[in-house]
């Protein structure tokens, strides 16, 4: 016969488990939790502003012409930085940053082709042909490895269209000279 404190403690150290790994999984788990559930591959939710079917031949702005985009201009700031916890041990963001060893610096990123800096960026995204704008982001952040199967980059996706847009829209901000709208 087993004693309670060994059935008890099997429990506490599966729980555990389930727990480290979910925040594995889901990235470094230092996230907010989303706010809604929607499929990672579901377009935008208002019609003007929806995805592109191919997210790879939206038209190139400037990142303070994005932020005049409803979706970014409205969305939630502060929630787009805390969101961004779960991105900061693979990423730098200011202009005289240094790219971190397992993820480059994001400074500048708008508007520019995908695997162009000095960085050691995998195959499959150095031969991806995408330019880094909003579309081309969402659709990288839902889940990079069905957005470019056979890249590097380690992360499960942000599931919420709305988180997706708050951390672009803070992004946007972070990454550039454009200001908060």
């Amino acid at each position: 016969m087993q004693r309670p404190g060994i059935i008890m403690g099997r429990g506490v150290f599966a729980a555990g488990l389930v727990i480290v790994l979910s925040m594995t999984v889901g990235g470094c788990g230092d996230a907010p939790p989303p706010r809604d559930e929607t499929p990672a591959d579901a377009p935008a939710a208002n019609g003007a502003e929806a995805r592109e079917a191919d997210p790879r031949k939206a038209e190139v702005l400037s990142a303070g012409e994005y932020l005049e985009i409803p979706r970014f201009a409205n969305a939630d700031f502060s929630r787009g930085e805390r969101l961004f916890l779960q991105c900061r041990a693979c990423h730098t963001l200011g202009e005289d940053d240094p790219h971190r060893p397992t993820g480059p610096n994001l400074w500048g990123m708008w508007g520019q082709p995908a695997a162009q800096r000095d960085w050691n960026f995998s195959d499959a995204l150095s031969n991806a042909d995408i330019t880094w704008t909003p579309e081309t982001m969402d659709a990288w952040l839902a889940r990079p490895s069905s957005f470019v199967p056979g890249n590097r980059m380690q992360f499960a996706g942000v599931r919420s269209a709305d988180d997706r847009a708050d951390l672009i829209a803070w992004l946007l901000v972070q990454t550039s000279d454009a200001e908060q709208p």
